[in-house]
């Protein structure tokens, strides 16, 4: 395959196709393995920054495109975070009346704001009343409501698994907004997720590591990228975290695929996301499903699922997940109203209004 690949080819393009063709039965006697990267292989790069990080590998190598000696245009480090901010919307998903009367949209969009630093487009889509999120598109001309289309809303399945539904529809509402189609990379965050610092660093680092693995599929591969499950979960046999992903416009096909699997489980009411989105991995490792790979992203110090020790110590991650139904269900309010008016960074008068930022009182899917 080597042999045949033309010069744009590369070994990874011609691993990538032995890899299929002995899946298919067109190659036998061979079968290879992936190793997944976890804490025994990082790749390092320009834009990292110097960690105390131990591990078994660490390849440390960049793209050409990201070379300057090869792309005299690709510019710096702050022309890679610009771009980024010019072609990315963040987007928040907020079904039903008890998500609408809660102030975690503002409380997420503030932070990516005031701690991430993020300039871009900063979307919801929303089942709430119009009128609902006036006051944010008043002070963010950048703010955009995205309207569910009711005829989107699944009756056939689960309540709880028909609001995670809409996730899987996210590029198709995105690319459809006029404001939104020139967007090439689509952050989704849970709404009860806060930024907890400067999001640039993270933005390089991730698209240095999404163009290597390109370089290593077939072009026009559907990707999706997701963080890597918290421990406990993940002991279970869940292996990516549904609260926070990252699309772009190739990403339709998995989100196809995810949607697939959330309706067959929809009538379990014990049934979650995560559970159907490893079984689609589950389904592309074997062969059953084409087209689409889904890429983990370590945990590492990005994300955070704080417990009542860490909001004490005021501990914050480029991501903070706090679910009401799990994590801040045992945490004080009055500890999170504490925590969040210093990652908000709220002034005196606006710790004083009486406004909550804590997700109590709202039922959330863990």
């Amino acid at each position: 395959i080597m042999i045949a690949a033309n010069q744009e080819g590369t070994n990874q393009h011609a691993l990538t196709s032995a890899y299929y063709k002995s899946r298919s039965g067109e190659y036998s006697d061979c079968v290879l393995f992936g190793l997944p990267h976890d804490r025994d292989f990082v790749f390092s790069n320009e834009f990292d920054p110097v960690k105390n990080i131990e591990t078994t590998f660490s390849h440390v190598t960049y793209p050409k495109i990201m070379r300057r000696e090869h792309n005299p245009d690709a510019g710096d480090f702050a022309d890679v975070v610009k771009s980024f901010h010019r072609n990315t919307v963040m987007i928040n998903l907020s079904v039903g009346e008890e998500a609408a009367k809660s102030n975690l949209v503002e409380r997420c969009h503030r932070s990516a704001r005031v701690r991430g630093k993020f300039e871009g487009y900063f979307a919801i889509l929303t089942d709430a009343p119009e009128g609902r999120y006036a006051d944010l598109m008043a002070i963010d001309d950048k703010f955009i409501v995205l309207q569910i289309d009711e005829n989107d809303r699944r009756t056939d399945i689960e309540p709880l698994m028909a609001m995670k539904i809409f996730k899987t529809l996210i590029p198709r509402y995105v690319y459809s907004h006029p404001m939104l189609q020139h967007v090439e990379n689509i952050c989704y965050l849970d709404f009860d997720i806060v930024i907890g610092r400067d999001m640039n660093q993270f933005f390089a680092s991730f698209m240095e590591r999404k163009l290597h693995d390109l370089m290593e599929l077939p072009s026009g591969t559907s990707t999706t990228y997701f963080f890597e499950e918290h421990h406990n979960a993940s002991l279970d046999g869940q292996m990516f975290h549904g609260g926070i992903f990252f699309l772009d416009k190739n990403s339709v096909h998995c989100m196809e695929l995810w949607g697939n699997e959330i309706v067959a489980d929809g009538h379990d009411q014990k049934q979650r996301d995560q559970i159907s989105l490893t079984r689609t991995y589950k389904k592309i490792v074997n062969g059953e499903y084409s087209g689409c790979m889904l890429f983990r992203l370590l945990r590492g110090d990005d994300l955070l699922f704080p417990d009542d020790s860490d909001m004490k110590d005021q501990k914050v991650a480029t991501f903070i997940h706090v679910t009401n139904t799990f994590r801040a269900a045992t945490i004080p309010v009055e500890v999170q109203d504490q925590y969040f008016a210093y990652v908000l960074e709220l002034s005196r008068n606006e710790r004083k209004s009486g406004v909550s930022y804590t997700s109590r009182g709202v039922h959330l899917d863990e």
